[in-house]
């Protein structure tokens, strides 16, 4: 069975994001990225269509991101490799997605995705 993916559509944004498993941070809006991110984290695709991977902790972590690192580098963008994503991990994982919608003409909106395995300790 794989992950489970849920949308979440924030009109305003949002200025970070907190792993939805232990609440370390993952990204602040002012600072970005939070480089060291908990074990839960598999990846993040930042606003700006960046992936980021954490260093893997274990074994099936490392599969898992390096799984990830294949699908998404054998797509052209993430409407591409999102579905392959999720249908890679297992059911355990969420992939969360926040889309910022445009708010007019000079604003394209934003989005992220991030996936949060949910069977890590």
């Amino acid at each position: 069975m794989p992950a489970a993916r849920a949308e979440l559509i924030l009109p305003s944004g949002t200025n970070a994001l907190h792993c939805p498993a232990c609440g370390t941070a993952v990204f602040y809006a002012e600072e970005g990225v939070n480089e060291k991110m908990c074990g839960h984290i598999l990846f993040l695709l930042d606003w700006n269509g960046e992936i980021w991977l954490p260093e893997p902790e274990g074994h099936n972590a490392a599969l898992l991101i390096h799984a990830i690192d294949t699908i998404w580098n054998d797509s052209e963008r993430w409407s591409e490799a999102e579905s392959r994503i999720v249908a890679a991990l297992p059911e355990n994982c969420l992939v969360l997605c926040i889309d910022q919608p445009a708010t007019g003409p000079e604003d394209d909106g934003s989005y992220i995705a991030v996936a949060v395995n949910m069977g890590v300790e």
